[in-house]
Protein backbone atom coordinates (compact mmCIF):
# COMPACT_ATOMS: atom_id res chain seq x y z
CA UNK A 1 0.00 0.00 0.00
CA UNK A 2 1.17 3.43 -1.03
CA UNK A 3 1.92 5.91 1.57
CA UNK A 4 0.22 9.37 1.15
CA UNK A 5 2.35 12.40 1.23
CA UNK A 6 1.46 15.15 3.98
CA UNK A 7 0.26 18.28 2.17
CA UNK A 8 2.52 21.05 2.63
CA UNK A 9 1.79 23.91 5.64
CA UNK A 10 1.47 27.19 4.49
CA UNK A 11 3.73 29.15 6.44
CA UNK A 12 4.57 33.13 7.24
CA UNK A 13 8.33 33.62 6.58
CA UNK A 14 9.89 37.12 7.67
CA UNK A 15 12.55 39.46 5.99
CA UNK A 16 15.30 37.25 6.35
CA UNK A 17 13.41 34.30 4.85
CA UNK A 18 12.74 32.25 8.80
CA UNK A 19 9.72 30.67 9.51
CA UNK A 20 7.48 32.91 11.54
CA UNK A 21 4.43 30.00 12.22
CA UNK A 22 1.84 28.53 9.55
CA UNK A 23 -0.28 30.17 8.16
CA UNK A 24 -4.04 29.58 9.41
CA UNK A 25 -6.08 32.16 7.65
CA UNK A 26 -5.24 35.42 5.95
CA UNK A 27 -3.36 37.84 7.98
CA UNK A 28 -3.36 35.53 10.80
CA UNK A 29 -0.44 33.40 11.75
CA UNK A 30 0.04 30.25 14.12
CA UNK A 31 3.09 31.08 16.22
CA UNK A 32 4.63 28.84 18.92
CA UNK A 33 6.35 31.10 21.97
CA UNK A 34 7.75 29.17 24.78
CA UNK A 35 5.67 26.00 24.34
CA UNK A 36 2.14 27.57 23.74
CA UNK A 37 0.56 27.99 20.33
CA UNK A 38 -0.91 31.86 19.97
CA UNK A 39 -3.10 33.16 16.80
CA UNK A 40 -1.35 36.60 16.05
CA UNK A 41 -2.32 38.92 12.90
CA UNK A 42 0.37 40.33 10.41
CA UNK A 43 0.10 41.89 7.30
CA UNK A 44 2.85 42.45 4.38
CA UNK A 45 4.15 45.50 6.76
CA UNK A 46 4.74 43.10 9.77
CA UNK A 47 2.58 42.37 13.14
CA UNK A 48 -0.71 44.38 13.65
CA UNK A 49 -1.61 46.07 16.32
CA UNK A 50 -4.96 46.78 17.00
CA UNK A 51 -4.37 49.55 19.73
CA UNK A 52 -1.25 51.11 20.61
CA UNK A 53 1.06 49.46 23.01
CA UNK A 54 4.10 50.30 24.73
CA UNK A 55 7.42 49.07 23.26
CA UNK A 56 9.68 46.64 25.53
CA UNK A 57 13.42 45.70 25.38
CA UNK A 58 15.43 43.40 27.55
CA UNK A 59 18.19 45.85 27.09
CA UNK A 60 17.64 49.46 29.86
CA UNK A 61 18.93 51.71 26.94
CA UNK A 62 16.49 50.50 24.72
CA UNK A 63 18.66 48.67 22.25
CA UNK A 64 18.11 45.81 20.24
CA UNK A 65 14.82 43.98 19.25
CA UNK A 66 11.78 45.78 20.20
CA UNK A 67 9.10 43.20 22.05
CA UNK A 68 4.89 43.97 22.21
CA UNK A 69 3.00 42.83 25.61
CA UNK A 70 0.76 39.89 24.69
CA UNK A 71 -2.76 40.11 24.07
CA UNK A 72 -5.15 38.81 26.61
CA UNK A 73 -6.79 35.94 24.43
CA UNK A 74 -5.61 32.68 25.30
CA UNK A 75 -3.43 30.53 23.19
CA UNK A 76 -4.67 27.88 20.48
CA UNK A 77 -3.27 25.06 21.91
Amino acid sequence: MRRRRAEPVPVALDTYGRTVGSLIAHGSVAMTIQGRVYRIAFSENGFVVDAPRMLNYESTDCSGAAYLEASPSPPIA
